[in-house]
């Protein structure tokens, strides 16, 4: 009957839908971060589990990726942008650079002389600590000026 086809295709219309969406919700948010996501893969620079990279995209900037970390160039209008997709990042600017670091929802600028920060995005959440000189962090809940010491 017409009504048994019905209900015969939506179940194999389900039993098929749900292993993809699955596959694509890891690929999106892997379970315990057994791999990269899509996201941190398609990133201009990315380390794997017990790698490190140096970069020195400009001869005024340095930035050390610790294990498991991805970063992608982000356009800034001001300057040179990158974004902290996942993992750590140690930055070292110096004077006459003007670095914006975007992690999470908030960006780390650094404007004013020389300087050297860690920033860590894990876990959805975000670390900045500033080891010389200064920076601010601008967020949707309001800036903060960070100070080395």
């Amino acid at each position: 009957t017409p009504a048994q086809r019905w209900s015969r295709r939506a179940f194999l219309g389900a039993a098929i839908a749900a292993p993809a969406s699955l596959v694509v919700a890891a690929a999106i948010r892997p379970p315990l971060g057994l791999w990269p996501s899509v996201t941190a893969m398609a990133a201009d620079f990315h380390t794997g589990t017990g790698e490190r990279l140096q970069i020195a995209p400009s001869p005024r900037l340095k930035i050390e990726l610790d294990t498991q970390s991805s970063l992608r160039r982000r356009a800034d209008a001001q300057g040179e942008g990158f974004e902290l997709v996942q993992g750590q990042a140690a930055i070292e600017t110096q004077a006459g650079l003007r670095l914006a670091l975007f992690a999470g929802p908030g960006c780390v600028i650094a404007d004013e002389g020389a300087v050297r920060l860690d920033v860590r995005n894990t876990h959805g959440q975000v670390r900045a600590t500033c080891l010389q000189g200064s920076a601010r962090i601008e967020h949707p809940q309001g800036r903060l000026q960070l100070q080395a010491g």
